[in-house]
């Protein structure tokens, strides 16, 4: 998608399924397809792993997740303002 094509993004629970390691690049390619004024909606399980593995609905699955005060420091890092 084109760079600053879109006012509004959102990823429910959906960036929770990479790995940390690829979460800040995919934080910083969402930014770069936002146009102002803008909103990026993000939902996001509240805890401390990386990649570990879990059941949901019956299904394996990898998930990762960050303590709320590091996801907004990485958002914040990467000049997203952090409404709540």
């Amino acid at each position: 998608c084109a760079p600053g094509s879109y006012h509004a993004v959102t990823a429910f629970f959906s960036l929770l399924l990479l790995h940390r390691a690829d979460f800040v690049s995919a934080l910083q390619r969402i930014k770069t397809m936002l146009k102002a004024p803008s909103y990026f909606v993000l939902s996001m399980v509240e805890g401390d792993g990386d990649y570990f593995e879990a059941t949901f609905l019956g299904q394996s699955l990898h998930f990762s997740c960050y303590p709320r005060d590091i996801l907004t420091r990485l958002l914040e890092d990467l000049s997203f303002t952090v409404l709540d």
